[in-house]
């Protein structure tokens, strides 16, 4: 039923646009995120290929995967059958291939002050030689750019290593206007439209999940102005805000985050780190989530992992001196020491993951165990997808 509602919602939404004029007979290139961020191939991608077809596009499909790893073959397949359906190409982007530079460097005056590294709009030839670019994303709180979707599909998700990397650097970390749920002044957000202004022209179509007995939501058009309705829903639907603040939390992450701690870990930085955060201080998360690729296997895990390797006392002193360079996947590192700061973690049912030991992070084979060990008591919270419900205090606590 919700993936019958997500069709609607989306063919709802493509039918009150104007196609023929922005995509009509023109090369386009519809930019899909990869699998950390599912949206159903039949439901959204259908729909808006049949859409584009319909009004004579010439169409690619490039799955935005930053530095995550690539997609298996498994996991392409559904898209596959869709884009053949529609005689579409179908790619994976590689951030390390053959890129095309549209501008050497968008960083601002300020942004050079603030140390923010090197900007280049680099991107890969499929987004630069279209005619036309449709934008799909997923609307979810970020950590950073304080929701997903928007330019990021475009900036993050088809450009280079490099301007990836500086984009996750500390000078965006450290700003307090660089967090979960916030896109007025963020620089994190500013830094993306910039590296995509000069791209061919973008559309979007970004969807807000449902919580509870809602449906999907889906909102077409301009890529900026779907992007800021969308974010106005998802603002109000995917935090949860709670009376008081509790003990403990139960996390159980969804299958699509829960492949390895680089995405899992973001569970507990997202409840730690948020504004109002509804867990007390030092009270434990404990993490749901099998981790069957360890620490992850893309390139920005990969990252995450040597920096955990170094130890808490060397990203301490790389957080307050500023001299380590941060690549790609890297900051999450950085973000888990903070979370760390203010919770304690632990993560059931995954595999041993010895970088974790010197951080504190304990592990159980299952919640009845970690129950146990740790004498969790109190009002708990069970969540079943944190990402579509953020806990937040009512109030600050005082």
């Amino acid at each position: 039923m919700r993936t019958q509602d997500l069709r609607r919602a989306v063919a709802g939404a493509l039918a009150l646009e104007e196609l023929q004029s922005a995509f009509g007979g023109r090369k386009t290139t519809v930019v899909f995120p990869d699998q950390t961020r599912p949206l159903s191939a039949e439901a959204v991608l259908d729909p808006a290929l049949a859409a584009l077809r319909a009004v004579g596009a010439d169409c690619t499909v490039i799955i935005a995967l930053g530095l995550h790893r690539a997609m298996t073959d498994a996991e392409l397949e559904p898209i596959r059958t869709v884009t053949d359906r529609h005689g579409a190409r179908l790619l994976q982007h590689d951030p390390t291939g053959t890129l095309v530079t549209v501008e050497d460097d968008v960083r601002t005056p300020e942004a050079r002050r603030a140390g923010v590294g090197p900007l280049p709009a680099r991107f890969h030839p499929a987004v630069t030689g279209a005619e036309a670019l449709m934008c799909v994303g997923l609307v979810e709180p970020h950590q950073y750019a304080g929701f997903s979707g928007g330019a990021k599909g475009l900036a993050i998700g088809c450009g280079a290593a490099d301007t990836i990397g500086s984009m996750h650097g500390l000078a965006f970390l450290r700003s307090p206007n660089a967090r979960i749920g916030r896109i007025r002044d963020n620089p994190f957000q500013g830094a993306l439209w910039r590296l995509v202004r000069d791209l061919p022209p973008q559309r979007g179509l970004m969807i807000v999940p449902p919580v509870g007995r809602e449906t999907w939501s889906a909102f077409a058009g301009p890529l900026q102005g779907a992007y800021q309705r969308a974010i106005a829903l998802a603002a109000e639907r995917l935090f949860q805000p709670l009376d008081e603040p509790r003990p403990w939390m139960h996390l159980v992450v969804p299958e699509a985050k829960a492949q390895s701690f680089y995405q899992a870990s973001r569970a507990a930085t997202y409840v730690a780190l948020v504004p109002n955060a509804a867990i007390v201080p030092q009270g434990w998360v404990v993490l749901d989530a099998p981790c069957p690729e360890g620490l992850g296997k893309g390139s920005g895990e990969q990252a995450f992992a040597d920096a955990l390797r170094r130890g808490p006392s060397a990203l301490r002193a790389g957080w307050a001196g500023g001299d380590i360079k941060t690549s790609g996947g890297m900051q999450r590192a950085f973000v888990l020491l903070q979370a760390l700061d203010r919770i304690q973690l632990a993560v059931v049912g995954a595999p041993p993951m010895p970088e974790l030991d010197a951080f504190g992070v304990r592990r159980f084979a299952d919640l009845p165990s970690a129950r146990a060990a740790l004498q969790l008591k109190g009002r708990a919270l069970k969540m079943d997808n944190v990402f579509h419900a953020v806990p937040v205090l009512k109030k600050p606590a005082p």
